[in-house]
């Protein structure tokens, strides 16, 4: 139940991460400093590429931290570096 209850959390967090993030970078990007980029359809495509591929590369990491890493910052290694790993994947396909 605790293993369960843990993995719900942390991908809970890995999805709020993925999610604000994306909102930051469409805010400053697509909207031009503001949310109107929330009125097109094919922005919301993107917007849910961009969240699906950060929680599958925090979701990667997350595994092979688990290999290598014990300690309690687990968590934060694997986000940190699942989303700067997703974001290049991201940027150099686009």
């Amino acid at each position: 139940m605790t293993d369960d209850l843990h993995s719900v959390k942390a991908l809970g967090v890995k999805l709020i991460i993925a999610i604000l993030l994306t909102n930051i970078l469409f805010y400053i990007d697509e909207g031009y400093y503001n949310l109107k980029w929330m009125n097109s359809p094919g922005n919301w495509i993107a917007f849910a590429l961009y969240v699906t591929v950060m929680v599958l590369f925090q979701w990667i990491t997350s595994m092979l931290i688990k290999q290598l890493y014990f300690g309690r910052f687990q968590l934060l290694f694997s986000s940190l570096l699942g989303v700067i790993l997703g974001l290049i994947l991201l940027f150099s396909l686009l």
